[in-house]
């Protein structure tokens, strides 16, 4: 799990009601899809495009994801574990640069 840094309690909170909770897909699958690794396809080429390109999201993407059997709500799922594993990659990332700039 992420470093916590600020509002530590608020990013427990964030994290459990996005990757634990009760919710349509399982809880393996949305912590696979914050970590955008081991997902079936067409899941793994949909959050790949997500972390890394999020505006080139597409309508095409959703009908190729509705296509292979999955709900919008799943869908909706997938995509805010996606986002939020992207968004503490990236925080990650800045902390590290900071902390190594000020060395």
């Amino acid at each position: 799990m992420p470093t916590m840094g600020r509002y530590p309690r608020l990013r427990e909170r964030l994290h459990h009601a996005v990757l634990d909770a009760p919710a349509d897909t399982d809880p393996a699958l949305r912590r696979a899809a914050y970590r955008g690794d081991n997902l079936p396809e067409p899941l793994q080429a949909y959050v790949d495009k997500l972390r890394r390109h999020a505006y080139r999201v597409q309508d095409s993407d959703m009908e190729r994801l509705r296509g292979a059997g999955y709900s919008e709500d799943q869908i909706f799922e997938v995509t805010i574990a996606a986002a939020l594993g992207a968004g503490d990659s990236r925080r990650r990332a800045g902390m590290a640069a900071l902390d190594e700039a000020l060395r």
